[in-house]
C-alpha cells in the first residue's frame, strides 16, 4: 500500500475487528483522507469470540473484550454508522445505501467489505427459530442479550 495515497473517502463496511484493522492499517500507512465505518453492531469493535466463551460464561467483566481504548478510536478519525446494515453499493454513483434505504458516503474512493454474519449448525439450538448470536452490548429493550 502506497504512503502517500491522495486525500479521498474510504468506506468500510463491517465495523468488526476486520474493519478496525483496515482503517488502522489505513492510517498508518499514511492515508489522510475521510474514513468512514458502518456496522450492524450498535457497539464499536470488540472481540467477539470471547463474548460467548468467556463474557457470557462468567469468566470475564465485559470490559476484556473491549479491543481500543476510546482515546484509539478518536485519534482514528473515523465517522462510525453504528447500528446501521450497508443494503446496496452503486458503483456508478458511488454511494452505499444504508437500511433506511437512503445513500450515504458518496463519493468514495474504494470500498472494503469485510463484514460477516456468524455461521449457525443446522438442528442446533443456535438456529432455532428466535434465536440469535450474542452481541454486545446487550439489548435492554429485549431483556438482555440478541
Amino acid at each position: 500500500m502506497a504512503t502517500t495515497a491522495a486525500p479521498g473517502r474510504v468506506v468500510v463496511v463491517g465495523a468488526s475487528l476486520a474493519g478496525l484493522s483496515a482503517l488502522e492499517a489505513l492510517r498508518q500507512e499514511g492515508y489522510e483522507g475521510e474514513l468512514i465505518a458502518v456496522g450492524a453492531e450498535t457497539a464499536l469493535p470488540y472481540d467477539r469470540p470471547p463474548l460467548s466463551k468467556q463474557v457470557l460464561q462468567g469468566h470475564w467483566e465485559p470490559d476484556k473484550i473491549v479491543l481500543r481504548e476510546q482515546e484509539q478510536y478518536d485519534g482514528l478519525g473515523v465517522t462510525w454508522y453504528l447500528g446501521r446494515r450497508a443494503t446496496g453499493l452503486d458503483l456508478v454513483a458511488r454511494t452505499v445505501t444504508l437500511d433506511d434505504g437512503e445513500p450515504c458516503c458518496g463519493h468514495w474512493t474504494s470500498a472494503s467489505p469485510s463484514g460477516g454474519s456468524s455461521r449457525r449448525r443446522r438442528g442446533s439450538a443456535s438456529s432455532a427459530p428466535g434465536s440469535s448470536a450474542p452481541r454486545w452490548p446487550p439489548r435492554p429493550a429485549s431483556g438482555g442479550w440478541r
